[in-house]
């Protein structure tokens, strides 16, 4: 009776480590991942809101001044990508790619798309993970053309 005792304890310990290894192992990771990358989702959409503020200083003033129609110089994305690339050292250095895919306004609203590869955060067999946000930003003019506080 005691050498089974001492068989079935170990074949428990056996289920047990492969419980840890295939189960256990991989959720945590998962969850780490997950972790991540809603971490840079969060880091990404904070820059791609302060992306399209930053485009907002590329607003056409002329137009304004005289037809009164908020329109952006074609400046504006390449203003919001360079700040894009200036402000995510952290996504740089997790070998994330993140571009500015459009700039537009509508009425005062100005949007940023911006666009992130972060395939890199996930193991391989995961494929290609993207993520999309829309960064808002809002023009306010005087009656003069400046912007307003």
């Amino acid at each position: 009776m005691k050498i089974l005792r001492h068989r079935e304890s170990g074949i428990a310990t056996i289920y047990t480590a492969l419980f840890i290894a295939l189960v256990i192992g991989p959720l945590l990771a998962l969850g780490i991942e997950i972790g991540r990358y809603a971490e840079t989702r969060t880091v990404i959409q904070q820059a791609a809101d302060l992306a399209a503020l930053a485009a907002t200083q590329e607003a056409n003033l002329l137009a304004f001044q005289e037809t009164g129609t908020q329109i952006l110089l074609p400046t504006a994305q390449n203003v919001a990508q360079d700040y894009i690339a200036r402000n995510l050292d952290r996504a740089k250095a997790q070998h994330i790619q993140v571009a500015v895919r459009d700039i537009a306004i509508q009425g005062n609203l100005a949007t940023c798309e911006v666009e992130a590869d972060v395939s890199e955060l996930f193991p391989k067999f995961i494929g290609h993970v993207t993520i999309h946000v829309i960064g808002i930003a809002e023009m306010r003019f005087t009656s003069d053309g400046r912007t307003a506080p």
